[in-house]
This record gives C-alpha cells, sequence and structure tokens, in this order.
C-alpha cells in the first residue's frame, strides 16, 4: 500500500517552511479529546501524526466515490497540507472529520488546478481560497456546515476574492450546502482518483466571491 505525499518533503520543511503572510493559525496541537458538540478544532499542520490519520480519513471518504483508490493507497497528502489551515472533528480521541482551506494567488496554484483549466472565462480575483472537505463517518449531523463556516470565515478575515470548490455528481447534497451559503454552480467537470486516472466521475465546478474582492463580478 503507499501513501500518496511527498513524506521527505514534510519532514525536510516541518520545522523552516516559511508559511508566508497566509501562515496556518493553530487554537490545539493535539486535540485528542471527547467532543460532544463535534465542533472544528484548527490543528497544526506541522503535527505529522495528525496529518496521517487525516491522510487515511480521506481514502475512506473518497473510496465510495472510487473504489480502487483503496488498492492503490491507504492515505492520501499532498504538498499543499504543510500550507493550508486544518479542521479536525474529534469524537473519543478519534477524527471523524476534516477540512482545509489553502491561500493561492492564482487558479493554477490550486490543488487538484487540473479540475479548473479553462472553465473561467476570466482571472479570479486573488488570493483563491481552495477548500476540500471529508467525512465519512457522522454524516447527517451537521458537520459539513460547522466546517464550511468556519473556513468561509477565515477566507473572508484572510482578505481572499472568492473560493473555488468542486463535488462529484454523486453529491447532490453537498453542492446544495455549498449553494446555500453563497456559492454559484460554474460548469461541469470530470475528476479522476489519485493515482487513477482511469477512473473518472462527473463534477461540478461551483465558486463564491466575496464582497471584499475588489476586481468586480466574475464572468462565467
Amino acid at each position: 500500500m503507499k501513501c500518496f505525499t511527498e513524506v521527505s518533503f514534510f519532514r525536510r520543511h516541518q520545522l523552516s517552511i516559511n508559511l508566508g503572510p497566509y501562515a496556518p493559525r493553530h487554537e490545539s496541537n493535539h486535540p485528542n479529546m471527547n467532543n460532544a458538540e463535534l465542533a472544528p478544532i484548527e490543528i497544526d499542520p506541522r503535527d505529522t501524526q495528525l496529518l496521517d490519520r487525516i491522510g487515511r480519513l480521506r481514502v475512506t471518504a473518497w473510496e465510495t466515490v472510487f473504489p480502487k483508490l483503496r488498492d492503490e493507497l491507504d492515505c492520501w497528502l499532498d504538498p499543499f497540507e504543510i500550507t493550508a489551515r486544518h479542521w479536525c472533528v474529534f469524537d473519543s480521541g478519534q477524527i471523524v472529520a476534516a477540512a482545509r482551506i489553502g491561500v493561492h494567488q492564482q487558479l493554477e496554484d490550486v490543488p487538484n488546478a487540473e479540475v479548473y483549466a479553462g472553465v473561467f472565462t476570466e482571472p479570479l480575483p486573488a488570493p483563491i481560497a481552495s477548500i476540500n472537505i471529508t467525512h465519512p463517518n457522522y454524516r447527517g449531523r451537521g458537520i459539513s456546515g460547522k466546517l464550511d463556516a468556519v473556513r468561509i470565515k477565515a477566507a473572508e478575515e484572510m482578505g481572499c476574492g472568492c473560493c473555488v470548490a468542486f463535488t462529484t455528481a454523486s453529491r447532490d447534497a453537498r453542492s446544495n450546502q455549498l449553494r446555500e451559503i453563497g456559492f454559484v454552480d460554474v460548469a461541469g467537470v470530470v475528476v479522476s482518483a489519485a493515482l487513477d486516472s482511469t477512473h473518472t466521475v462527473p463534477a461540478r465546478v461551483l465558486l463564491r466571491i466575496f464582497e471584499n474582492s475588489k476586481s468586480g463580478k466574475q464572468t462565467v
């Protein structure tokens, strides 16, 4: 089994990497606790043990969309982890949900940038926030909404001009959740799994422009 990450990247940079003006902020380094309210807690991405747990949770979540994913890897991480802000939901010491937000100066720098290629007719107002979420357990308990709320607030506080996301066609409920908090549909695309470009699924690209953007209305 393989872990889809550059492990040496984290080990070399976890103490010395320059995170720049959008450095993550952390409320707790080791939030291993009971959490009756299932509230998101920001974690430190330099904690490689927590990142490993998030990566394994990600595989569990996405194998419902890409059934062969676990045949290729059991931990899904990428080099964006160390510069992103991460939130986890814990219950009895277990991570039952995890989400992150990254900030980028151009669309070509966001995770899964190929998904957005050719989708937008004009440059997006920078900085651009990209969101990622995994929660295979405890669904239907409002966790997605809580994770969305803390990340949208963080994006606005960091002065982001917009936020991009994509959802697979099999998760209409997730698309509806994003529309309810101000995202709009942009286009239909096709996405593939990590390490398995032969298995593709239809997806939707969604966009939210923040009020603090000075670039005007985006044409899609």
